[in-house]
């Protein structure tokens, strides 16, 4: 490296950017050598660095195109045009430097690698083939099967690429060139793709399925290809080699194994299981016992008690096969019992037996389980066996009928062994999870269990001092985390959530799967909108970030690696079309104009028109992004949350189990979120429509001038439409009036400007009326939000109910007047000014009327923060039901920290919403009561 540029990358590397621009900029004016285009590139970098975005891509244009055999600026390059999203400029880049050096082979795969990385398929066919002709090899040959296979990927029904790639793939096997499992792979892939299962087989069968390096690779895939064809003996054979030889604790061949061998419907077979089982267990050692052969056997007595065989019925469910099935599930206990995985092993069969059973069975069971847990404290393995124990007992649905009495009992002599374990066995490594941490979370589920009875505030206390008592111990138990971001929301104290939040640290693509969580709380309450920004942001990068995996695809073609560039455009794919993604992306536009009427409140001295213009210099400054809503974008659409992140030890009768797009499900459902809340697909797609429909008007109204009235009629009949049909299907009435009335918000502001354009009294009299509808609608909006706040206990989201007060005053009232102050800027900058010499008495008279509804919005504004803060949590006995706020459950809880710290966040909650809304009071005086300046009338 020049010593020219080393002080500009020691720059760059130690953050000093201010220094590279120096240094770039002294270089430059330097005469022109070698380096001057990599200096360029380099000062480019520096300025996104710097913020500069539209200079630097101005900057590094400049040199980007005129053709390069230079790796280091064309690395340089990469990384730049990855860093401001215009991955894509490379490819012109690549063609350029080709066009500039065609006998140079390192930049015409770099071209093809360009292509690949934006996956323009089309292109990269013909880079490919001039490639094989101008630079014939192994590799392009393969490099041509990989890319007609993508093709395929991406168009299935295409006939002629399928059929291509067919013969393709028999030349590569002909010339000897399939030579590595990578290699086979495609092959695999062109025969899969056509259904020809047959023809998959005899080829793993044959000399070129000795590819197959591992044994066991080789041997599932002829179980599943000999399953698929209905050979169920020979599959069956193949995972039982694979079981004997190679991997006995292999679950996933045992199942293979199992399905096979009940396919032949013939009892005589499922003997044969019995005994292949018991050879497998007879092998193993009481030093080395494996789970699988043991829970293999349990399998089979499930399977005898659940499925027919060859006519018969099945097993009794009190007869000697059940019995066995209960043996084999204690013995499993006394193997297992102190291992954290035992649950998860056994939960599918204890789920069926609370279905088969009555609970007097089921204490039964329990009863014999419990004789097998230790009851000596000083042993090691006494709390993993005590807390498989109580998981067990909860999926069997014992402990859901308890009384206060019977789970505080449980829950008291719970802590006290865990306190007790804690001090005698302490973590040795600080990052592992506590033996008994699952405990803890039973004791969370069976307070929340009589909260749902009581709706006790002093049990959300409880459970949190538990949780944070567990929490100081077992520091990196993400569970506690999860469970206290529940119960802090619940509680409306969004900034000890929000701290809960912080310490989970979620990156990269766990914005994508776990966002949800918090997305509905950080955009609706006014106290997380800072925890907001930071939200958007994080996720904003990830997504930008996604393209930067397609660098990996280059890569996989470089190294071989053929299985993996398919996978990995499938998620890229994936996350492209995120619903999470989309879900961001809209409420981050929607979330810019609240903030631009929060943070931006007018001084006195301005006109309503100068303040409309700084709010367009506002939004226009978000670069939105096109907020489409066709049905092609939809359909395309994955949904990528976790739906498993929360342990949870729950029977199958509870009515609060998820689906694959429901929200995740916890026992007091306090994270709820917009698009999340136990909605099928079909309205989460409807509900982001009309998200996405009233940010396209937001959009339009703010930052067109004149408003271009025949495309604001086209986005409120959508608009109209949209809200029909999730008023049909949504029986909120709160919900519903907040829609309508938007909508009528945004009715009255079209239906002003086509009046102003053309009057007549039919048009005049429609806008009396829309105001006097919207008047009534605000009426009912505030009587539910101010009957709600009055009867709430606690100012979050109460539980089991649509009754999530501040949640509510911020989407039903605070989102709309929000709107209705765009709206009331727009006809006041519209309307002449009250001294204004020329205007007509309609004039007036729509000023008159806004400025009545202006005035009551405010009025109403006043009155909700009074309300709040008459139930202000400073004023509510939090812990009624306790001693001098003593933890009733545990003395050494610090129930009366809690409580405090709640209050104390509450009050800061309860204060930034009267803050907001005293904001919104504000806005709507100043958008009414400032005129435009007579002159300019």
């Amino acid at each position: 490296m020049s010593n020219k540029l080393s002080g500009i990358y020691s720059a760059l590397d130690s953050g000093n950017n201010k220094q590279s621009l120096k240094l770039c900029n002294a270089l430059l004016t330097k005469k022109k050598d070698e380096n001057t285009n990599i200096v360029k590139v380099l000062k480019a970098i520096t300025l996104i660095k710097l913020g500069e975005n539209e200079e630097a891509i101005k900057c590094a244009d400049e040199v980007a195109f005129i053709g390069h055999n230079n790796e280091t600026l064309l690395s340089n390059l990469n990384y730049f045009y990855k860093s401001v999203q215009q991955g894509y400029k490379m490819t012109k880049v690549y063609e350029a430097s080709v066009k500039a050096y065609p006998k140079n082979e390192n930049l015409a795969e770099g071209l093809f690698l360009a292509y690949a990385k934006v996956r323009d398929y089309k292109q990269q066919q013909q880079i490919i083939l001039d490639l094989q002709k101008n630079f014939p090899s192994h590799q392009h040959s393969l490099w041509y099967l990989m890319t007609i296979l993508s093709m395929v990927h991406d168009n299935p029904s295409s006939q002629l690429f399928v059929g291509l790639s067919q013969k393709l793939a028999e030349k590569l096997v002909e010339e000897g060139k399939i030579k590595t499992s990578e290699h086979l792979y495609m092959y695999e892939t062109v025969l899969d793709i056509q259904g020809k299962t047959s023809e998959h087989l005899n080829l793993i069968k044959g000399k070129l399925g000795e590819l197959y390096n591992v044994a066991t690779e080789r041997l599932k895939i002829l179980g599943d290809l000999n399953q698929k064809l209905g050979n169920h003996q020979e599959a069956a054979n193949n995972y039982s080699e694979i079981l004997t030889k190679y991997e006995p604790d292999e679950w996933s061949c045992y199942m293979g194994y199992f399905d096979n061998i009940w396919s032949l419907n013939d009892i005589s077979k499922i003997d044969d299981a019995k005994q292949f089982i018991q050879n497998i267990q007879s092998q193993q050692t009481s030093k080395h016992l494996l789970r699988g052969p043991l829970l293999a056997e349990i399998e089979i007595y499930y399977r005898l008690l659940t499925t027919t065989t060859n006519g018969n019925a099945v097993a009794n469910i009190d007869g000697p096969v059940f019995n066995k099935f209960i043996d084999l599930i204690l013995n499993y206990f006394t193997k297992f019992g102190t291992k954290p995985v035992l649950y998860s092993d056994l939960k599918k069969y204890l789920q069926f037996i609370e279905t088969k059973k009555s609970i007097e069975q089921r204490k039964e069971i329990m009863d014999r389980i419990y004789k097998l847990v230790s009851l000596d404290k000083d042993e090691a393995n006494h709390i993993s066996q005590l807390s498989n124990y109580h998981k067990l007992s909860r999926v069997l649905g014992l402990q859901l009928e308890m009384n206060i009495e019977e789970s505080t009992k449980i829950i008291k002599e719970i802590l006290e062994e865990y306190q007790y374990n804690t001090k005698k066995f302490p973590l040795a490594i600080e990052s592992e999870r506590y033996p008994g941490d699952d405990l803890i979370l039973i004791c969370h589920f069976l307070l929340m269990d009589q909260y749902e009875k009581t709706k006790q505030v002093s049990l959300l206390l409880e459970s949190a001092a538990i949780l944070e008592f567990a929490h100081s111990i077992s520091t990196k138990n993400y569970q506690f985390n999860l469970y206290l971001l529940s119960l802090y929301f619940e509680l409306g104290a969004h900034q000890l959530a929000s701290n809960h939040f912080k310490i989970l640290n979620i990156k990269n693509i766990q914005w994508d799967t776990l966002g949800h969580l918090v997305a509905d709380q950080f955009i609706r309450e006014p106290t997380c909108f800072s925890n907001a920004i930071n939200a958007f942001e994080k996720s904003a990068k990830f997504y930008n970030e996604n393209e930067s995996t397609a660098d990996y695809v280059a890569a996989c073609y470089q190294n071989g690696c053929y299985s993996k560039i398919t996978e990995i455009q499938k998620f890229q794919v994936k996350v492209a079309n995120s619903f999470q993604k989309s879900v961001y992306e809209t409420e981050r536009q929607l979330f810019n104009f609240m903030l631009i009427r929060f943070k931006k409140l007018p001084s006195a001295n301005f006109t309503a028109s100068q303040f409309v213009e700084i709010c367009k210099s506002q939004i226009s400054s978000t670069d939105p992004i096109n907020f489409d809503c066709s049905n092609e974008v939809f359909n395309a659409f994955s949904f990528n949350h976790d739906n498993t992140i929360f342990d949870k030890f729950n029977p199958t009768n509870t009515t609060n189990s998820p689906d694959s797009i429901k929200q995740v499900e916890n026992q007091i459902q306090g994270i709820t979120s917009l698009y999340f809340e136990n909605t099928e697909k079909s309205t989460l797609l409807l509900q982001l429509t009309y998200r996405r429909q009233i940010l396209n008007i937001l959009y339009l109204i703010s930052t067109q001038s004149p408003i271009d009235l025949n495309q604001f009629n086209q986005l409120l009949i959508s608009l109209e439409s949209t809200t029909t049909k999730l008023n049909s299907i949504n029986s909120h009435k709160i919900d519903n009036l907040t829609r309508t009335s938007t909508l009528n918000n945004f009715k009255l502001l079209n239906l002003i400007l086509n009046l102003l354009k053309e009057f007549n009294e039919e048009k005049l009299k429609q806008v009396k009326e829309l105001l006097e509808l919207i008047n009534n609608e605000i009426n009912e909006i505030v009587k539910v939000l101010s009957d709600n706040i009055r009867e709430s206990v606690v100012l979050g989201n109460s539980l089991n109910s649509l009754s999530r007060s501040s949640r509510m005053v911020v989407s039903s009232f605070i989102e709309p007047i929000t709107w209705f102050s765009f709206i009331a800027l727009l006809v006041n900058s519209a309307l002449p000014g009250k001294r204004a010499k020329k205007k007509e008495e309609y004039h007036t008279i729509i000023r008159t009327e806004l400025e009545t509804l202006v005035k009551k919005l405010s009025d109403d504004s006043s009155n909700l923060s009074n309300i709040i803060n008459e139930k202000s949590l400073s004023k509510l006995s939090l812990t009624e039901d306790h001693d001098n706020n003593k933890s009733t459950i545990l003395e050494t809880l610090n129930t009366q920290t809690i409580a405090k710290n709640v209050s104390e966040n509450s009050i800061k909650s309860v204060t930034e919403l009267q803050e907001y809304l005293n904001s919104m009071k504000t806005l709507l005086t100043f958008s009414i009561n400032n005129t435009n300046n007579p002159t300019n009338a």
